[in-house]
């Protein structure tokens, strides 16, 4: 249903505490785990209106599957915020790398997905995080496919093969 908008390569999850969360990936097989203590945006928008989410944000394989997870330091109104409020913590997204985020934006709004929350870093990675009350609530996010962006995957996915658990879980960024 989704393979016309880009290759489906993340789960997301909302986390209350992501060094708590970091460990449990750890001991589940999951790591090491690239930590971000507050990323930086350069604009954000959510359901059409600035905002100024902050977030801490991890990454980690299980297998080929990249398992990313969020906590929201701020009460600024984000899609991370209104799925708390909604769910709790658990999976929110499923992330899908996109070579054209305009035409996949058509793509995923002609199949019944709204935009939420969009992100632009200060390194120029833009994402978009659509939902839809179809599908169970699914929430897609479509992360801008560059060359860099998916060197920086390839390295926290090979430091994935060669980790164990009695490795360090952890790596600052």
């Amino acid at each position: 249903m989704f393979t016309s908008v880009g290759e489906i390569v993340q789960i997301a999850y909302v986390v209350a505490d992501l060094d708590e969360a970091m460990a449990q990936w750890n001991s589940l097989g999951a790591g090491p785990f690239f930590a971000v203590r507050r990323l930086e945006y350069l604009e954000q928008t959510y359901r059409g209106e600035p905002t100024d989410c902050e977030i801490a944000a991890a990454f980690g394989y299980m297998g080929n599957i990249q398992i990313e997870l969020v906590q929201q330091l701020n009460d600024a109104p984000s899609s991370f915020r209104e799925f708390l409020k909604k769910h709790g913590t658990g999976q929110q997204h499923l992330g899908i790398l996109s070579q054209n985020i305009a035409g996949d934006t058509e793509r995923l709004e002609a199949q019944g997905f709204t935009q939420i929350h969009r992100m632009v870093s200060t390194t120029g990675v833009e994402t978009v995080l659509f939902g839809t009350d179809d599908h169970g609530g699914t929430v897609m996010e479509l992360i801008e496919d560059s060359p860099a962006l998916r060197d920086a995957f390839s390295q926290m996915k090979a430091a994935s093969a060669e980790w164990s658990p009695s490795m360090p879980g952890v790596i600052e960024v």
